[in-house]
């Protein structure tokens, strides 16, 4: 069974690639999720020598109506928390520039890249913000397992790995093209540019739904 944390993680990023797909209403109605709520079912798994060497007991997700307890989770958007003035930075180190790609490859990335997330802006920057997510956890050599394997669906063995490109895969099922061409068009951009530099580029292009708000 797996731990409650492990739960919550991945539920976080479940609910935000569900949300990603916001495809047109009727009279141009729109529906933004302003909280998600769900209820989990755990049970506290302990060992008689829990007590004796001070182990904390483990939280399990409880499945098959074995659960004991519920957690009832609330997700909301948050704001970032303002630093107090003259509360010193958590770190005088300043943290590296991030990599942009520059010059004549920007236009055609962001023309590849929109066939799979949509042209830049409100809808399709959810499904570009879930993708930046995804790849998130990854290093370098992990974003080339990834694209190696993104058209392939039978498990690597690598949880992390094999989760990142389950949400990869439902952004491009969410987007205009088909899953073929989308996985087409991001192994073939990944194989001839950095992975940092392709980030930067769709954090700068696409942004968050929030930054087309204002």
């Amino acid at each position: 069974m797996q731990s409650l944390s492990e739960v919550v993680r991945a539920l976080r990023a479940e609910i935000a690639a569900s949300l990603a797909d916001e495809g047109p209403l009727p009279e141009g109605c729109r529906w933004v999720a302003d909280r998600v709520v769900a209820t989990l079912g755990f049970s506290v798994v302990t060992s008689p020598e829990d007590g004796a060497s001070g182990r904390t007991p483990r939280f399990v997700v409880a499945t098959g109506g074995g659960a004991v307890h519920s957690l009832r989770v609330e997700f909301a958007p948050g704001e970032p928390v303002p630093r107090a003035v003259g509360a010193p930075a958590a770190t005088d180190v300043p943290a590296p520039a991030p990599r942009r790609l520059r010059g004549e490859a920007t236009q055609p990335a962001v023309e590849i890249l929109s066939g799979v997330f949509g042209a830049p802006g409100f809808d399709s920057s959810a499904r570009a913000t879930v993708f930046r997510e995804a790849l998130d956890p990854l290093d370098g050599a992990g974003v080339r397992r990834l694209m190696e394997t993104l058209g392939d669906r039978e498990p690597t063995g690598d949880r992390a790995a094999d989760h990142a490109r389950h949400l990869v895969r439902r952004v491009i099922a969410s987007g205009p093209g088909t899953v073929e061409d989308g996985v087409a068009a991001l192994r073939g951009l990944f194989a001839i540019h950095d992975a940092g530099e392709l980030l930067g580029l769709i954090e700068d292009r696409w942004r968050t739904q929030d930054d087309w708000l204002e």
